[in-house]
């Protein structure tokens, strides 16, 4: 699949060389200096003065990271907020990358460009990515940062993969990016949503929980994008309808970087953190250390801008030397978002994880999830701190059961033991086999089960849905019925009408047996 070029260094000054042969695209690589691209005439929404003036150029002699996001993401909160905290903790990263020396003999700088130029906006906003991505690899980057959508990444991805560049997402939690033969140079911080079910279902394993809903979106925007979403209702009559007890929530973990400074990272200093700071303040991390030990051992650690191979990498070169999910196979990265161990697709393979429990919008945390550990912190609470698990399935359908089947019985019982009496009052002998008890009981059942098919009918097509539980120590549910009741329970009370209309016939018949035998009194004034 790999294709290592044997042309000599003048060869390639002369003409664009493929470097990747990529099943959907033919990438050209052209050697020599970055090509810049004209900084956007309006800057764009959220980028700082600061950030449009020095990080939109490609900078000379510096090892640079590309980071595409979309810049102008205005309309929604949670993504704007996001996109801005996120490139703040790029920003330090790239800071403490440089402050502590990581690089040998260079620095490291970032290159913005937008994923979502308005100039070239699509619905899917995959003219936009794929430019930023072109624009990018003209800048001779050695590594790229985003993106913060899952479509968006995957337009990029195949775009960086085809020249071997290594490309880093702190938020496409999307399993089709772990298709290697499609983004072999793609890696991510962020747990998939593989890693994140394991920790759910071992969650629900250690619980016991059998019957659950299961909310989740393969994006960190999630429902949240818009406040007025059709989604949350459909979620809501789903979850009505599935009749579950228990509802399972999934989202990314808390962020763990705290120490920000807000004038140099704008929304950094907000107290509410997006839960991907750390992700992305992972990824530049990982990209310059796998560069620098790509450098100490080629040319050892006191390598200078005046070694021929230093000067290289810094002008883009060797980033088919750099696979970073190769390198972080075996030996973990260890960051403010925990221990980072990826698989051979360029996955995280494990995350750590809170299972809280919502009750009247409070989180309670009651277990901690890393792998295959599971730390219980305390019981599982549910409504109002009740600590029993909660039945799987509401019992208010046996609502429709227990009201036709009991006037069965009760009305069965009475009539064919009076019906007993009325032949006995007759003259008829008790010795035929009609009379024995077990016989009576034989039709009691027979009896009992035309009145179950009903209710049956009713129960797997048209169930009842709870509208009020009350999870506390004295447990109760109230059901609301679905449209269209009368016919059904007419149905279900055409047996227990026949048993009585019937009881009441031979309690006419037989009233004067009252007079003789008191069993037949007391049954006759029930019935």
């Amino acid at each position: 699949m790999f294709q290592q070029n044997e042309n000599t260094k003048d060869q390639l000054q002369e003409r664009p060389v493929p470097i990747y042969n990529h099943p959907r695209f033919s990438a050209l690589l052209s050697p020599g200096a970055a090509i810049t691209t004209p900084r956007p005439a309006k800057k764009p929404s959220l980028l700082t003065d600061f950030e449009y003036e020095t990080m939109w150029d490609p900078q000379p002699d510096t090892l640079r990271l590309g980071v595409l996001l979309p810049l102008n993401a205005i309309d929604h909160y949670l993504e704007a907020s996001t996109i801005r905290k996120t490139l703040s903790a790029i920003r330090m990263a790239v800071d403490d990358i440089n402050r502590l020396g990581i690089i040998p003999g260079g620095n490291v700088t970032l290159v913005l460009r937008d994923s979502q130029n308005p100039d070239l906006f699509t619905p899917s906003g995959g003219a936009a990515a794929i430019s930023g991505a072109g624009s990018l690899i003209s800048a001779k980057v050695s590594g790229v940062i985003g993106d913060i959508r899952s479509d968006l990444t995957q337009y990029e991805a195949l775009m960086t993969s085809s020249v071997k560049i290594s490309q880093c997402s702190f938020a496409s939690i999307n399993t089709i990016l772990s298709d290697y033969t499609m983004y072999p140079w793609f890696f991510r911080t962020i747990p998939t949503t593989i890693v994140i079910l394991d920790a759910a279902l071992k969650t629900i394993l250690e619980l016991g929980w059998r019957r659950i809903t299961l909310i989740y979106d393969v994006d960190i925007i999630g429902l949240a994008e818009q406040p007025e979403d059709p989604t949350f209702q459909f979620i809501k009559d789903t979850i009505d309808e599935t009749q579950s007890r228990i509802q399972l929530l999934i989202s990314v973990g808390r962020m763990q970087t705290r120490i920000l400074r807000e004038m140099s990272y704008p929304g950094a200093g907000d107290p509410v953190l997006n839960r991907n700071e750390a992700l992305a303040y992972s990824c530049a991390m990982m990209i310059a250390n796998v560069y620098a030990d790509l450098i100490k051992q080629t040319i050892g650690e006191h390598a200078t801008l005046n070694d021929p191979y230093l000067r290289e990498v810094l002008d883009g070169d060797h980033t088919d030397d750099v696979h970073v999910a190769t390198f972080y196979r075996e030996k973990p990265y260890v960051g403010p978002s925990g221990k980072i161990l990826l698989d051979e697709m360029g996955d995280r393979q494990n995350g750590a994880y809170q299972a809280f429990s919502l009750q009247d919008g409070t989180s309670v945390p009651f277990a901690l999830i890393f792998g295959s550990n599971y730390t219980k912190l305390k019981p599982a609470p549910f409504k109002s701190n009740h600590k029993r698990l909660p039945l799987d399935t509401p019992p208010g359908a046996t609502r429709t059961f227990i009201i036709p089947i009991g006037i069965t019985l009760l009305a069965g019982s009475l009539t064919f033991k009076n019906y007993m009496i009325y032949r006995i009052f007759n003259s008829i002998t008790v010795t035929n086999r009609i009379f024995h008890t077990g016989r009576l009981l034989k039709f009691l059942v027979v009896a009992v089960i035309l009145t179950a098919i009903s209710p049956i009918v009713e129960v797997l097509f048209y169930p009842p849905i709870p509208n009020t539980i009350n999870a506390s120590h004295e447990q109760w549910i109230r059901c609301r019925d679905p449209n269209g009741r009368h016919w059904r329970f007419l149905a279900a009370a055409v047996v227990p009408i026949f048993l009585v209309v019937f009881g009441v016939f031979l309690a006419f018949k037989t009233r004067n047996v009252m007079f003789l035998w008191n069993e037949a009194r007391e049954i006759s004034l029930v019935i």
